[in-house]
C-alpha cells in the first residue's frame, strides 16, 4: 500500500485511521471469515518507519482494530498531519488573533462521525525520536477507542533526562467533543536545552509541573479556546545565567559587560514558581517568581489561547544596591509563534521591597505546590523561601 494519507483508506476499509504523511507499508494479510490479521507490517510513514501487527474484527456492532506498532525511529515532524496542523495559507489582513499559518494550536476538526464508526485497542513505542532543538529520546502511549471515547494513557514523552507524561480522553458521543487532559513534567534537567553555540545552558536545575485542562471543541485550537484549569511548573533548586537576572534587576553597566563577556557566570537558584489559571482559554497568572540569590524576579500578565497573544511583564527587586537601574519591566508580548522579548518603558515598576513582594506570593504558592506534588513543600529551598515569606524576612 502506498499513497498520502492512511485517512483516506477509510473509504476502502471503514476504519477511522489517523491523518499521516505520505506512506508506503508492506505486509502480509491472513483472512479467516470476519477476522482480518496483518502480519509482518513494515513500511514508512513520512520519514518514520513503522512496524508491527494488526488485526481488525468486523463481526461487532463495529469494527475493532487491535495494533502493536513500534518505530526504530520517529521524526516527530511526522506528527504534524495527526495532530491536525495544516499546510500554509496566504497572509492574512491584520487583527488580533494569529493568521491559521501561524497558529501554534492546530484547527483540523476531528471527524467524530468515524471516531463513532469504530473501536480500537493500540499500543505504539519509538525506540529513538528526531526532534527539533528538544532532546527527545523515546515516544509511546496505550490507545483505547470504545464507544465513541477514546483514551490515551501511558502517554510519555521521554527526554535525555526526564520526560512528560499523562493522559489523555476525548469523548466524542457528542457533535462536539468534550476533552480532558492532564499531563506532569518529571524531573526535567534544564542543563540539555542549549543551542550549539553556548557553552553553558541559560537554565540549570530539574523542572517539574502539571497541565491538567477539561474542555470542549472540535480541535486542538477550539478545545483550548474553550478550556479551564490550570499549568504549574516549578524549579525546586537550580542557577541561571547573570545576564538574565541583570536583565530583570536591571543593571544597564553590569548587563552590558556580561553581554560583551558572552555572559558565562551564573547565579543560584533558590526556587522558582510559575503557576497559570486558565478560564475560558485565558491563562492568567497567579504566581510567577524566581528567587535568586541576588534577585528576586516576580512576573504577571495573561496568554490567550483563542488569539495565540501573549502579554506578560517581568519585574526584579534588587537584593543588592545598584549603582544604575531602569525601574521598566522586561515585556514579553507577541504570539506563541512569534514570541516579543523587550523593555516596557511606558511601564514603570513600583518596587515594592523583596520581602513584600515575596509575602504577598506565599499563599498561591503552598497552593501551586500541591497541585503538582504535596511533597514538595518540603523541599528544603523552596520551604525555606516560603517561611521567610511568612516571617516577612529576606536574606
Amino acid at each position: 500500500m502506498s499513497g498520502d494519507d492512511l485517512a483516506d483508506l477509510f473509504y476502502l476499509t471503514g476504519l477511522a485511521l489517523p491523518n499521516t504523511p505520505k506512506y508506503r507499508l508492506a505486509a502480509t494479510m491472513k483472512v479467516r471469515g470476519t477476522q482480518f490479521r496483518v502480519q509482518d507490517l513494515k513500511g514508512n510513514l513520512g520519514s518514520s518507519d513503522l512496524q508491527g501487527q494488526v488485526e481488525v474484527q468486523t463481526a461487532g456492532e463495529r469494527p475493532k482494530l487491535t495494533a502493536k506498532l513500534w518505530s526504530a525511529t520517529l521524526n516527530m515532524a511526522d506528527l504534524a498531519p495527526t495532530l491536525g496542523t495544516s499546510a500554509p495559507k496566504p497572509p492574512a489582513e491584520a487583527t488580533d488573533a494569529a493568521p491559521d499559518n501561524d497558529r501554534v494550536l492546530p484547527d483540523a476538526d476531528l471527524q467524530v462521525n468515524r471516531v463513532r464508526g469504530m473501536d480500537a485497542d493500540v499500543t505504539y513505542k519509538a525506540g529513538s525520536v528526531t526532534a527539533p532543538r528538544i532532546p527527545m529520546k523515546a515516544v509511546a502511549f496505550h490507545l483505547v477507542l470504545a464507544d465513541g471515547v477514546l483514551t490515551i494513557s501511558h502517554l510519555s514523552f521521554v527526554l535525555d533526562q526526564g520526560q512528560f507524561a499523562g493522559n489523555v480522553k476525548i469523548d466524542a458521543r457528542t457533535d462536539t467533543p468534550v476533552s480532558n487532559i492532564d499531563m506532569r513534567i518529571n524531573d526535567v534537567d534544564l542543563s540539555q536545552f542549549k543551542s550549539a553555540a553556548m557553552k553553558q545552558a541559560p537554565l540549570q536545575g530539574t523542572l517539574l509541573g502539571r497541565l491538567q485542562i477539561h474542555g470542549k471543541g472540535s480541535s486542538i485550537h477550539k478545545f483550548a479556546a474553550d478550556s479551564d484549569g490550570a499549568m504549574t511548573v516549578v524549579i525546586p533548586h537550580g542557577q541561571m545565567s547573570d545576564v538574565i537576572v541583570e536583565l530583570t534587576g536591571i543593571n544597564v553597566l553590569k548587563v552590558l559587560g556580561l553581554l560583551l563577556a558572552n555572559g558565562q557566570g551564573q547565579t543560584e537558584i533558590r526556587c522558582g514558581i510559575v503557576d497559570f489559571k486558565d478560564r475560558q482559554g485565558l491563562l492568567g497568572s497567579t504566581t510567577v517568581f524566581l528567587d535568586t540569590s541576588d534577585v528576586l524576579i516576580t512576573g504577571r500578565g495573561k496568554i490567550n489561547l483563542d488569539s495565540e497573544r501573549i502579554d506578560l511583564s517581568l519585574q526584579g527587586d534588587p537584593k543588592k544596591l545598584r549603582f544604575l537601574r531602569l525601574r521598566s519591566p522586561i515585556a514579553l508580548g507577541g504570539t506563541l509563534d512569534h514570541p516579543t522579548v523587550g523593555i516596557d518603558a511606558k511601564k514603570l515598576a513600583v518596587q515594592a521591597g523583596v520581602a513584600a513582594a515575596l509575602g504577598a506570593l506565599l499563599t498561591p504558592v503552598a497552593a501551586a505546590i500541591a497541585f503538582i506534588d504535596p511533597g514538595l513543600a518540603k523541599n528544603k529551598q523552596c520551604a525555606d523561601v516560603m517561611s521567610q515569606a511568612d516571617a516577612g524576612l529576606q536574606n
